[in-house]
């Protein structure tokens, strides 16, 4: 589970069923890998926040569908701003608490093609 050593953060939209319900939800990590904010979120969690639930544990499945890394964490935190503005007032209440709740809006092929846009729009092409 490698973090990035500098400025660098990974801008991610991510997936949750529950119950055969969609949820997406925008977030912004110092994991390289998407994956690895998953497992920080199982391994950690219950240690620094016993009042919540793990993603995992609550939901049936859970996986990253998007992410780009960008320069600065003040430009990923308004990439994710302007992700949640875009994807409306929150929508999705759960009889649980975990991390990223505020997050999470109910999925619909609207909000997915809206947030996909967004984060390809602040993609760098990378060259050598």
């Amino acid at each position: 589970m490698e973090r990035y050593l500098s400025d660098y953060r990974k801008v991610y939209l991510m997936s949750f069923k529950k119950d055969g319900i969609g949820f997406i939800k925008p977030g912004v990590t110092d994991y390289k890998d998407v994956l690895s904010r998953i497992e920080a979120n199982r391994l950690y969690e219950p240690q620094s926040h016993p009042d919540r639930v793990v993603w995992v544990d609550y939901f049936d499945s859970v996986y990253p569908i998007k992410s780009i890394t960008v320069k600065g964490k003040e430009l990923a935190l308004q990439i994710e701003q302007e992700l949640l503005e875009a994807l409306g007032d929150r929508d999705a209440y759960f009889d649980a608490n975990f991390s990223g709740i505020s997050e999470m809006r109910k999925y619909t092929a609207q909000r997915y093609a809206i947030a996909i846009k967004i984060i390809e729009k602040y993609r760098v092409p990378y060259g050598n």
